[in-house]
């Protein structure tokens, strides 16, 4: 994968879609549009033969917050807007996949987010980090619950562009009388900008 070569050679992949004001995930690979595929798998002990197997929250990355790019003039989020000579370090989210638990207190949705960062000439060393976030919506749509990650790639001096998967755990507190709407809540994550601390 690779940014566009107006950016680097050997990079990330294709460029963001055009932003939106609100939170609309990134199409999956076949699944639905909205969605990764996550099969929902009861805890052990809850007994669930006389209820419908429930169904995964929604877990997708963001459009429009799955790019980040650092330059000498600061954060950037399209390649399109950045010369290839300042770029500093950029990251894009690729794909997200993962499944969940239901048990008595709540569902434990755990997942992969998987991205791919690129070194740019003014990288200093051959590490970078990129901050990203982690949300919990509930089905009217509030934020409950955001936490802050920073993923950290190291690259090597052979390679600009290096794949990088990141390992997270979500638990969504819910009364077992209650777990059939886990299906509504969406975990939603993409790159930090700036001063922007919230999903919009």
């Amino acid at each position: 994968m690779r940014f566009s070569a107006i950016v680097l050679a050997a990079a990330l992949a294709a460029c963001v879609g055009a932003c939106s004001s609100s939170p609309k995930p990134v199409e999956g690979d076949g699944s639905k549009a909205s969605m990764v595929e996550a099969e929902a798998k009861p805890a052990e002990k809850v007994d669930l033969d006389s209820q419908p197997l429930p169904i995964c929250p929604q877990v997708a990355v963001v459009r429009g917050l799955d790019t980040f790019l650092r330059t000498k003039q600061g954060e950037a989020y399209n390649e399109r807007d950045v010369k290839p000579q300042a770029l500093v370090a950029g990251a894009r989210m690729t794909r997200v996949k993962g499944d969940c638990t239901y048990g008595k207190r709540g569902v434990d949705a755990k997942f992969k987010l998987s991205m791919v960062g690129a070194r740019g000439p003014l990288l200093d060393g051959l590490k970078a980090s990129f901050p990203y976030f982690v949300a919990v919506v509930d089905p009217s749509g509030r934020v409950i619950e955001k936490l802050a990650y920073s993923a950290e790639i190291g690259f090597s001096s052979e390679k600009r562009a290096m794949d990088h998967d990141e390992a997270l755990r979500v638990h969504i507190p819910l009364e077992l009388k209650d777990r059939a709407s886990g299906a509504a809540y969406q975990v939603l994550m993409g790159f930090q900008r700036g001063k922007n601390k919230e999903v919009e």
